[in-house]
Order: structure tokens, then sequence, then C-alpha cells
């Protein structure tokens, strides 16, 4: 864990005299920005900790930003960022509930054969089920690597939580500082699922996650002195550019990593396909997601989540099919409707690869919007003192607005059958917008074997 660098009071005075406001208000929004980083143990607590700013200062008493006004802001952004971090994070696409091998009873000779000669797709449900008596089990693994929340970038460029921009009456030169909060994501995910034909048309599964997060958040300060420095003026005693190494710079508040491994929210599953077991083309199944994650470490919702879907599969000739799955989930962080279309292919003489085409979209209807930035003063600040130039200043805080978005995803993925019933697969799922918390990509490798009975 990266230890905190805080910024001293004469750091946060400078801040201040560059702009001629209190050092005290300015020093105690600072500094309780590091605590509170200081004090996060939980990957909740460090990302409330970076995105919600201090209580608004307001040096002229203007009725820009009442304190009603920015506390309710505050809520919906802390509510937003909760929904969207949240549901990225701990409510991860899991792969299709079925097993790729799917048998049926010959009614003539008793045996059981295939009912599909493709193994169907990676993350979509298709119409097919395992068959009766068929049980599956396997390993899979998804890694992540999340910059972009709601097309801004916060691993690279940051959110902006705080500014106090100013300039000088004489030419129009800049002065002031901005407040970026930076987040860097990255999960790994072990995935153990399985699902058992009670009938021909009945299955039931599950899904098991094991999660391992790591989050680094960062606090940084943009700082630019302006004629300030130039004059190298002294307020209180203190000469500006004995408190900034240069005019300009950015300035590290906070620099904390916090990590997290567990269980995530376990999956109960059920699916029925409609008409006869070999010709099943149409399904409704329903996921039950368990509270079980660690919801302050985001590994979990912290309340159960109930999705219910329904799809089709259409056969294009013997070897290939389309699926379109259709649902709603309630619950959790956020309810939502789910989408989903693709396309399966059955190759080589032998049928025992399947290449396949998948187009993924969720509508969160409670989560992270966009970004606002709220006024709390804007004016002319002047000052007697000896050296203090006049300057208009502007003092506004970031927050983030809530409301329903649409995450697209894409996948391209392979099924190989490697010897008798052991399945290999393989899938790069990646976002085709930058709604949402999305990861750009996202690996998918699992291996999973069918047992059938004769």
């Amino acid at each position: 864990m990266k230890a905190c660098h805080k910024v001293g009071r004469r750091a946060v005075l400078g801040a201040v005299v560059l702009l001629g406001m209190t050092a005290a208000a300015r020093d105690v929004a600072a500094q309780s920005v590091v605590e509170a980083v200081d004090r996060a143990s939980t990957v909740g607590a460090l990302v409330e900790a970076l995105f919600l700013p201090a209580v608004p200062f307001n040096p002229a008493n203007q009725p820009l930003l009442t304190l009603a006004d920015y506390q309710r802001a505050s809520a919906d952004s802390r509510e937003g960022i909760a929904a969207g971090l949240g549901n990225a994070l701990a409510s991860f696409p899991l792969g299709a509930s079925s097993a790729g091998f799917t048998y049926v009873v010959n009614t003539s000779t008793g045996e059981r054969v295939l009912k599909a000669l493709s193994f169907g797709p990676v993350f979509i449900d298709r119409a097919v089920t395992n068959g009766k008596g068929v049980l599956n089990m396997g390993l899979a693994y998804q890694g992540g690597a999340y910059d972009k929340l709601q097309g801004i970038d916060l691993k690279k460029d940051g959110f902006t939580t705080f500014s106090q921009l100013g300039t000088f009456a004489v030419d129009g030169s800049s002065i002031g500082d901005t407040n970026r909060a930076l987040l860097d994501v990255s999960s790994h995910i072990g995935l153990f699922s399985g699902s058992y034909g009670v009938t021909d048309r009945l299955d039931v599964g599950w899904a098991v996650p094991f999660v391992s997060l790591s989050v680094r958040g960062k606090y940084l300060r943009d700082y630019n002195g302006g004629l300030d420095y130039d004059r190298n003026l002294i307020a209180n005693g203190v000469p500006v550019r004995s408190v900034y190494p240069n005019k300009t710079g950015t300035a590290t508040i906070a620099d904390k990593t916090v990590d997290a491994t567990g269980i995530g929210d376990i999956v109960l599953r059920a699916k029925y396909g409609l008409g006869a077991p070999t010709q099943q083309r149409v399904h409704v199944s329903g996921d039950l997601r368990l509270p079980t994650g660690d919801k302050d470490n985001l590994l979990g919702a912290g309340k159960a989540t109930f999705r219910l879907t329904t799809g089709g599969s259409l056969p294009l000739g013997s070897s290939a099919a389309l699926n379109a799955n259709g649902g709603f989930s309630v619950g959790g962080l956020t309810n939502e409707a789910n989408f989903s279309v693709g396309t399966e292919v059955a190759l080589l003489p032998a049928k025992q690869l399947t290449m396949t085409l998948e187009f993924m979209g969720q509508n969160l209807r409670d989560t992270v919007t966009a970004s606002t930035a709220l006024v709390s003063f804007d004016g002319t600040l002047v000052n007697e003192a000896e050296g203090f130039l006049a300057r208009r200043v502007t003092t506004r805080y970031g927050f983030w607005e809530r409301g329903s978005t649409t995450l697209l995803r894409g996948a391209v993925g392979a099924k190989y059958a490697i010897t008798g019933n052991w399945l290999l697969t393989g899938s790069a799922l990646f976002r085709l917008n930058d709604n949402g918390y999305q990861s750009k990509i996202v690996p998918f490798v699992g291996l999973e074997h069918t047992w059938s009975t004769r």
C-alpha cells in the first residue's frame, strides 16, 4: 500500500495566497481529502474520499451555491459512483449457462447423441439445454483494466473535483489551481461454474466468482502562480516563491493503493428450453445473484439481484445459428434492461471448432451519466495588501450526475474440443462505447468438461 503524500500548510497557504483567500478555509478543505484518503481501508472508502470534495467555501457569501444544493449534489454523486463502479466490478458478464456439449437420447438406439453440432456462444444463452442427466463444470478467468467512466479518462486525466481559477485585471493572464482525482483499477476474476440437466428441457446451474481488485487512487493539484509568482508576492509574511518550486506544476496531495480479494456474488441459474429436445428454439432463464461479496470493497452489490431473460435461436443451415436474448434485472446496485445478439458457426471437418461473434447491451437505470460543475463564487477579489493585484476568480466543485445510460459491448470468441468432452474457450470482450465504467478489453479463457451417461 502506497503511503499518502501530504501537502504541508505552507503549500496550502501558497495556493490560497495566489487567489487572495484565507489560508484556514483552504487548509481544512485540502487536509480533509488527505485525511480521508489516508484513513481509507476499503476500495469504497478510497473512491468516496477521492471524488467527493470538501464542504464548499464561499468567501463573499454569494448565493450561487447553497449548502443544501451542495449536499444534494454530493449525495447524488456518491450514489452514482457506487452504482457506476460497483456495477462494473461486482456484476461482470458471466459465461453462458449451459454446456457446450448438449445431448439427447436417440429413441431408436437409446444412445445419447449430440443435439447441436456447434458448442454455442460464450456469453449469450442459446435455447438448447444440456439434456437430462448431463453435468457440466468448468473454470474460467477474466481480467480487466478500467480507465473511462462515462467518457472521462480517470486513469490518465482524472476528474476535476475542485478548481479556483483567476484572471488578472491588469493583463488578462491566468492564476489558480485545480484538484483532480485519478483512479487506476485492475481486476482478476476466477470463475467456477457448472450446470446440470434436470430434464431434457430444464437446466440448473451456478457460478462462483473469486475476485481480486487493485485500486490506486491519486489526488493531484495543478497550480499556476501567475503574476504573484513573477512579482514574488509576500502575504502574511510568506513569499510565494518559497512555497512553490516553480511558477506552474503539479503536486501530489495523496496517493494510495487498496487491494481486495474474496468471493464475489454467487449466482444460481435456471434455464427452460421450449419445444422438443431436438427442436428447441426458445428459452426462458433466471439468474439470482446472492449478496455474498464484500460490498465495501466493491466485490459484491450488497443485496440480491434477480435477472429474467428470454431468447431464441434460429438455425442457419446445419452448422450455424443466430441467438438473441432480452430481459431485465432488479435489485443490486441498479435496475437494468439487457439485450444481446450473436452468431455461432461450427468449423473444421469434424466440427470441433466453434467461432462466435456477440453484441451485448445494458441499460442501467440509476447510475452515473455525466459530470457537472457547480459554481460557488464568481467575482473580483481586491486586497489592499502591498503588491496584491486585483483578479477575477471563479470557484467550482465537480460532481457526478445520476440517470440512465446504455453500455454496449462486443465479443469475438472460439470454442475448441480438445479431446473427449473437454472444451477450451477463449474470447475477447471489448467496449463499443464509453458509457459506464468499462475495461477496454476483457480477456476470457475457460476450460470445461461435460459428463454424459449412456
